[in-house]
């Protein structure tokens, strides 16, 4: 068993990426020559199972940008300007891949506080400009935080944070507990 992120025992344990290189295939050998590599429980031998790896962190993101182009290189590359492994922003996971035909940016969040989604949006976009590209949508991939649009939406329009007490459904969900959309029609 391997802990990771907040749970980490060891140094070096905060990144997934990082316990889970190589695979399956790998894991013996590193096990064997790597004495950071020993598990935080349990013994230092690979089952037909593998390993546990258990990690305690906020709410991941998982944001993807497409490109006006079939060109996988291009979406690599600016997977690799923008992720915080390559020197780009501060926890954003990004690779380049082709779906459906189309080059896509695929991203995790890690920390959407501390690297919103305008300025991971903007990163991509101007890396887009260097390949003579642009980003033709975006989106979510399962769940995300309110707050993540939110602050998304505030740092947009250069609003203050204390903006979110100016909204109309927060406010009534305050006073009845009741936070549906108000539907002005």
């Amino acid at each position: 068993v391997f802990l990771y992120e907040a749970a980490a025992q060891q140094t070096g344990r905060t990144n997934l990426a990082d316990i889970r290189r190589g695979g399956y295939e790998t894991l013996q050998a590193r096990l064997n020559d790597d004495p950071a590599m020993q598990p935080d429980f349990g013994p230092s031998t690979v089952g037909k199972a593998g390993a546990v790896v258990v990690g305690a962190r906020g709410p991941l993101v998982a944001y993807n940008a497409y490109l006006n182009t079939a060109d996988v290189s291009v979406a690599r590359a600016i997977a690799r300007a923008v992720r915080a492994s390559s020197g780009g922003l501060p926890y954003l996971k990004a690779i380049g891949l082709l779906v459906d035909g189309r080059a896509q940016v695929s991203m995790n969040v890690i920390n959407f506080r501390e690297t919103s989604l305008v300025t991971i949006t903007e990163a991509v976009r101007a890396e887009a400009a260097k390949h003579g590209v642009t980003v033709t949508e975006t989106e979510l991939v399962g769940l995300v935080p309110q707050a993540a649009l939110l602050d998304a939406a505030l740092d947009y329009l250069g609003l203050p944070r204390s903006t979110r007490t100016l909204i109309l459904e927060q406010r009534i969900g305050q006073a009845t507990h009741d936070y549906r959309e108000i539907i002005f029609e």
